[in-house]
């Protein structure tokens, strides 16, 4: 005799079972659906560790050679004489500049400074502001 040959007679009893067994499929398919977010959350995990790892890598080769950098010039500065040693200060100092997009206004004391930017002469360094 086999599974398939019992007869459940009590309606009741085989309405139990089939809800049983609904409850256990939606169980199963649960503990499925856990399962990939705990591997979707570990795959991610390792994903965020490894770029973590790359990045700090990087960083270190990017800082090593700028000590290098900076160690090979101070070298090469020190037995420099006083005016290359002027000029490299002045090329490091226009570099930083142009790089940071700022704006340099000479003058020949604080006050002429503040004529330029607060009276009619700095109106025209300044290119004109168009309205739209």
């Amino acid at each position: 005799m086999s599974i398939e040959d019992v007869v459940i007679v009590n309606q009741e009893l085989a309405t139990a079972m089939a809800s049983a067994a609904v409850a256990n499929s939606n169980l199963e398919k649960a503990t499925i659906e856990a399962e990939i977010v705990q591997v979707t959350a570990n795959a991610d995990a390792k994903v965020a560790l490894i770029a973590a790892q790359g990045q700090g890598k990087a960083m270190a080769v990017t800082a090593k050679a700028d000590a290098e950098r900076i160690n090979i010039l101070n070298d090469a500065l020190a037995s420099a004489s006083p005016v290359v040693q002027q000029l490299e200060h002045i090329r490091a100092s226009a570099g930083a500049l142009s790089q940071g997009g700022s704006t340099v206004m000479l003058a020949q004391d604080s006050l002429a400074l503040t004529t330029l930017l607060g009276g009619a002469q700095g109106s025209r360094l300044a290119p004109p502001v168009v309205k739209q």
